[in-house]
């Protein structure tokens, strides 16, 4: 027998009037390339990309920094519109 909470509504159940949807941080360029880049190294331990991909991010010149910062833009904008 499930105990029964101050409303009426049993442990465990969620509440649709009081749940709120998680807040989603925006991403910063870096970490957007950071998520898009180490799909391409399947296998390989997270600890030994993300050196090798900061390396790659402080090579990239200023243009480039600017792709990723629309592409993150966009994906900002797509997830606040969902």
């Amino acid at each position: 027998m499930s105990a029964l909470l101050e409303g009426g509504e049993q442990k465990g159940e969620k509440n649709e009037k009081n749940y709120k949807k998680p807040i989603m941080l925006p991403r910063t360029p870096y970490i957007y390339f950071l998520k898009q880049r180490r799909s391409q190294y399947p296998g390989i331990d997270f600890n030994d990309i993300i050196p090798m991909l900061y390396q790659e991010w402080t090579k990239l010149s200023t243009e480039d920094r600017e792709e990723w910062r629309q592409k993150a833009e966009n994906y900002i904008q797509l997830r606040t519109t969902m």
